[in-house]
């Protein structure tokens, strides 16, 4: 099960549970997965995946408990479709920009 603090994400396929989660080492692969040069051309190209670099993001990216799961297990999903997939990533890096925010300290609050 993901772990929401952590900005993980769940995504089931059939009977099977993966977890997806942005790291700073798989944005790094991600990257050259992609071949950006840029953080512009990073999500430029993001938004233009063929499914030969969705599979390989989702590599990047998931995990079936606690295990990475490799490209030829991604491949051999039955029943994954490709807008799941597109699905699945854009909510893996929604969960990790939510989780960018800092948490107040006991005591920063404002006196109002």
């Amino acid at each position: 099960m993901a772990n929401k603090q952590r900005g993980e994400v769940d995504l089931q396929i059939g009977e099977q549970s993966y977890t997806l989660c942005v790291t700073l080492g798989g944005l790094a692969e991600i990257e050259d997965v992609l071949g950006c040069e840029t953080l512009d051309q990073f999500s430029e190209k993001l938004s233009k995946m063929s499914m030969k670099s969705t599979i390989q993001v989702l590599e990047k990216l998931m995990r079936k408990d606690g295990k990475p799961v490799n490209i030829e297990e991604i491949r051999e999903l039955p029943g994954a479709s490709f807008s799941q997939a597109i699905v699945a990533i854009g909510a893996a890096f929604s969960a990790g920009q939510e989780t960018d925010a800092k948490p107040e300290k006991a005591g920063d609050e404002k006196n109002a």
